[in-house]
């Protein structure tokens, strides 16, 4: 199994196909496995590069703590690409990490080619469901309880119960320190003053039954963008759609991606 070390931190990687490299970063309490039914299609176009955040899956955590800030996975992000040599990449980030693939390039603009940010780009302008106090006590008091239901809950009516249970099984391989940090960092993450400066390409992909990322609220977010860009709502599909609907997801960010960048 391969790792590599940075920010004093082990971080596991998994790499499938040939070809322009696609950075693939999960979503919160997630890990790697939550791309395994998307990279049997998206292998074919791109050589892709899953990996584990610190904290979840196989990867250590931080020696300074749980991850509680966007601001810092994109800082490993940069890292990884930097000491697995990856050069330029194409960069697909999942819920919480759609807002840290947009950051990982306004970071490094010399890293990206192009960011994919999937059922994410709402929480960059700060549009996701809003959590109140008692709420968030409810999930520090029952985090598991809370976030497989949730999980479960965020699927589009045409996924099926197996597919649904796979979801909510998800949510259940990270402790509840990492999965609250998580909640942290996404909630918390804002860079509507920045939004503009993006210059490389941005493919929005969202499911239209994601209540978490509203398309309307995607739809906001593209309109602000500068750069090159394409949206697309996958219909009857909800917060996971690289789990719901790996096929459609993985030909609609190919399409998308020879669009608006040339890829």
């Amino acid at each position: 199994m391969p790792y590599c070390e940075v920010m004093d931190t082990r971080i596991y990687y998994e790499v499938e196909g040939e070809g322009t490299t696609m950075l693939l970063v999960h979503g919160a309490a997630q890990d790697t496995m939550s791309w395994r039914f998307a990279v049997p299609f998206l292998s074919k176009k791109f050589r892709t590069v899953a990996v584990d955040l610190p904290g979840h899956g196989k990867s250590e955590r931080s020696p300074r703590g749980v991850v509680k800030r966007t601001e810092d996975y994109a800082a490993y992000l940069n890292a990884i690409i930097d000491k697995l040599g990856l050069g330029k990449v194409v960069l697909m980030g999942h819920s919480m990490s759609g807002g840290g693939v947009l950051m990982t390039g306004l970071n490094r603009p010399d890293q990206v080619l192009a960011a994919v940010p999937l059922d994410g780009a709402g929480m960059t302008l700060r549009t996701a469901v809003s959590y109140s106090d008692d709420l968030m006590n409810l999930i520090t008091i029952n985090t598991y309880d809370y976030w497989e239901t949730n999980f479960i809950a965020l699927c589009g009516p045409k996924t099926s119960t197996e597919r649904k249970r796979l979801i909510g099984l998800e949510a259940l391989r990270s402790s509840a320190e990492v999965i609250l940090g998580d909640l942290s960092a996404y909630t918390s993450f804002d860079i509507r003053d920045r939004i503009e400066e993006i210059e490389f390409p941005v493919v929005l992909i969202t499911g239209g039954e994601d209540w978490s990322c509203k398309p309307e609220n995607v739809a906001a977010t593209e309109k602000r963008l500068k750069c090159p860009k394409a949206m697309e709502v996958l219909d009857g599909v909800g917060h996971f759609p690289h789990m719901e609907a790996p096929e459609r997801v993985s030909e609609a960010a190919i399409r998308l991606l020879n669009k608006v960048a040339g890829i």
